[in-house]
């Protein structure tokens, strides 16, 4: 049966131990911050949802919000004071 896999000792043995180590450790960090970008990206992009749904939402609340008379009366009338004065409390 042949060994397809070597012991990390039978590795360094055949290479200088330092470049291995050192071509390793560049392999390991250059994943690690593939990951890491991945994983900005993915945030980046919820984050950008989060933001538009949000400013969506304000734009429709200042369009609603604005007195045009469909959110709230106009400025001096008062609907409930109006019905109470025309049938006080005593009556």
């Amino acid at each position: 049966m042949t060994k397809t896999n070597m012991d990390l000792s039978e590795l360094l043995a055949k290479q200088d131990g330092g470049d291995f180590l050192r071509s390793v450790a560049k392999a390991v960090l250059q994943l690690i911050i593939e990951a890491e970008v991945r994983r900005l990206k993915k945030e980046v992009a919820r984050v950008t949802e989060e933001r538009d749904v949000l400013t969506k939402g304000e734009t429709i609340f200042r369009h609603w919000s604005e007195d045009n008379g469909r959110t709230r009366p106009s400025p001096g009338m008062h609907p409930s004071r109006d019905i109470a004065a025309q049938y006080p409390a005593g009556r």
